[in-house]
């Protein structure tokens, strides 16, 4: 009885965290910080997180940027649709992820912008990429910074400014990469010491 008792608390352990590090999973974009008016090619990595394949890809940018060309992996095709960019006729299988690269010119003014990115599956349903950062699916968030110049430096974003439409997000950076070290390393740790309880 204590050693099957000891299994079902092992299998909760590891469930319970195992969903924990699935959950830190949501699309990205790189580069995330780039100087006002700058062209730069951006990529948007979006994982599948349902038991069924990504089958389109949609990224909305926000007023004040301008979409230049899309660039498709293999299998997929991209177009510019206005201010949007799309992806169709690939697949992003069940567990995996994929890249997806544009062009697009930023604002001259600094700020926190955020990029609405829309996930549609095999089945018809969508995941919506625009909440804020500490929710469910966050929204990738692209940092403008004023006074970037030929050498690259940039200065912090005016978070003051209230100009135009783009929200203000802190930023949360370097987060998740760590929370899921800690959670894999709870992990084998709550597992080693059950089961040694378990064979004694």
């Amino acid at each position: 009885m204590r050693k099957t008792g000891l299994r079902v608390v092992l299998l909760s352990v590891l469930l319970t965290f195992g969903l924990a590090g699935a959950a830190l999973a949501h699309v990205e974009v790189s580069p995330d910080q780039v100087p006002a008016g700058a062209t730069e090619t951006f990529t948007i990595e979006v994982p599948t997180e349902k038991e069924i394949p990504t089958t389109e890809v949609r990224i909305e940018l926000p007023e004040g940027f301008e979409a230049g060309g899309a660039e498709a992996p293999s299998g997929w095709r991209g177009e510019v649709q206005g201010n949007a960019l799309v992806w169709t006729g690939g697949e992003i299988p069940v567990a995996n992820s994929e890249e997806f690269s544009f062009e697009a010119t930023v604002p001259d003014e600094a700020g926190s912008f955020r990029l609405s990115a829309i996930q549609t599956y095999e089945d018809g349903s969508v995941a919506e990429w625009t909440g804020a950062p500490d929710s469910e699916e966050p929204a990738p968030v692209i940092e403008v910074a004023s006074g970037g110049g030929a050498s690259g430096e940039m200065d912090e974003p005016q978070h003051g400014d209230t100009q135009g439409s783009h929200e203000e997000v802190p930023d949360t950076g370097g987060v998740n990469a760590g929370l899921l070290l800690g959670v894999c390393v709870a992990v084998f740790a709550a597992a080693s010491l059950l089961l040694r309880s378990a064979v004694r």
